[in-house]
């Protein structure tokens, strides 16, 4: 009855190289047939949270959307707390995330994969049960560590921005940015992932 595609910006910005599997899914909607009976294909929904006017037109394109209905809502959470924490350097950085994550879910974002296997390793060493996770890492240890959050058995993930897509944990209290994300919409996308509940959430974002 419908073809419908979530995270549908990973057709623009990431579809050629993080997830390339979008960019056919114009083909594979074309190969499916109506659930009416009618000729043609089936109605496509697209939906994302991240998504420019530049990014939307890139939807509309890459997947084909004739005269499609465009529904643009507002990202303002008024439950996510931002804030700006100054720090003096790296060694900064770790003295203080601990404390930062204490006992909540959380996520730790970092720019790189060293950097988000340091930040694990920093929470590891101060009790915390964390987890990286990155493209460098096997396979199974990816979908290891992804379930393992979403399921609730691991309480903290540090990642580069690969992780979190698909994942819809209503608990998350905290995201916190070791590094300043590349744009920012990719930073209210991540921090989009706390406060799913309505409950107060914060997003920390350290700065040097």
């Amino acid at each position: 009855a419908r073809f419908v595609v979530d995270e549908a910006h990973c057709v623009s910005q990431w579809g050629h190289d993080f997830r390339p599997d979008y960019r056919r899914l114009r083909d594979a909607a074309a190969a499916c047939r109506r659930g009416d009976g009618r000729t043609g294909r089936p109605p496509i929904a697209a939906f994302t949270a991240t998504a420019t006017p530049e990014v939307r037109d890139d939807i509309v394109d890459l997947l084909g959307l004739a005269r499609p209905h465009v529904i643009v809502a507002g990202f303002d959470r008024p439950n996510i707390h931002l804030r700006v924490l100054p720090v003096a350097g790296e060694n900064e950085k770790h003295r203080v995330l601990p404390g930062l994550v204490g006992g909540r879910r959380a996520l730790v974002y970092a720019s790189t994969r060293k950097k988000a296997e340091a930040a694990a390793g920093t929470l590891q060493a101060a009790g915390v049960e964390a987890a990286a996770y990155h493209a460098g890492l096997e396979d199974d240890e990816r979908t290891r560590v992804q379930e393992a959050f979403a399921s609730g058995k691991v309480r903290v993930v540090c990642a580069t921005t690969a992780f979190g897509m698909g994942i819809d944990r209503p608990d998350v209290d905290a995201v916190i940015h070791v590094d300043i994300t590349g744009s920012v919409e990719a930073y209210y996308q991540e921090i989009g992932r706390a406060g799913r509940d309505g409950r107060d959430a914060t997003a920390t974002l350290l700065w040097n």
